[in-house]
């Protein structure tokens, strides 16, 4: 993943898969990056090329740490396979999706 800082908010750049063996790993270091400052979270998707049940939770728990800091979370350049997936799993009014 990569991290590009902006004056109001942090983009997050997701690469690759972000699954079981890796979720956890991402979740202290993400959950840092949430911690750190004031800033709206924004999850770059555009790359990410496979997101399982793990992943999926990492993102939840993410979106509410956010939230209950009165920021926002938003997922961007979603994958169709990735927007599907959110979206059978009836996440799409849960997470905050741009186009």
């Amino acid at each position: 993943y990569s991290v590009e800082e902006y004056a109001a908010y942090r983009v997050i750049t997701l690469k690759g898969k972000l699954v079981l063996f890796n979720a956890e790993e991402f979740r202290e270091e993400f959950f840092r990056l949430v911690e750190q400052d004031g800033k709206e979270i924004r999850f770059n998707l555009k790359a990410l090329t496979f997101l399982d049940s793990s992943g999926i939770g990492l993102l939840i728990k993410l979106n509410r740490k956010v939230q209950a800091s009165g920021r926002k979370m938003i997922l961007s350049q979603v994958p169709d396979f990735i927007q599907k997936t959110l979206r059978g799993a009836g996440l799409e009014n849960v997470l905050q999706i741009e186009a």
